[in-house]
């Protein structure tokens, strides 16, 4: 099944209790690493996979050097990730990243989270080419 096919996002694929449920096996699995869904804007293309395991204590930027590669992107554009459509500093960890979106996701969502982060990445042309 390829997820990117028909440019679904992982929310649409999955019910809650389906998503929670993999959350919560992934966490207990792996309690040093963040589950990570990465969506792209459709100028960005597809990627093969969503869903990453991210260790706490790397970097955005270390996360979306290793998304980059999966792209065919000139040296002119510029990839950036959002969370809740604010845009990620790349030298933010991404424990912090992950406890900060935890508690804004109590405070704004249905009580039903499913304790993966959401990134939305898309691509611009940075220097005018």
């Amino acid at each position: 099944m390829t997820l990117f096919g028909n440019n679904k996002k992982f929310k649409d694929l999955y019910t809650t209790d389906e998503r929670i449920a993999e959350s919560n096996r992934i966490l207990a699995k792996y309690p040093n690493y963040i589950p990570v869904i990465i969506d792209c804007s459709e100028k960005l293309g597809q990627l093969k996979k969503q869903k990453f395991l991210v260790p706490s204590e790397v970097s955005a930027s270390h996360l979306l050097h290793s998304v980059r590669k999966q792209f065919e992107t000139k040296k002119s554009d510029a990839i950036f990730m959002f969370c809740d459509d604010i845009l990620l500093c790349p030298t933010t960890m991404m424990g912090n990243i992950y406890n900060e979106y935890k508690i804004k996701n109590k405070l704004t969502g249905d009580g039903q989270s499913d304790m993966f982060l959401y990134i939305d990445m898309n691509l611009e042309s940075v220097f005018g080419m």
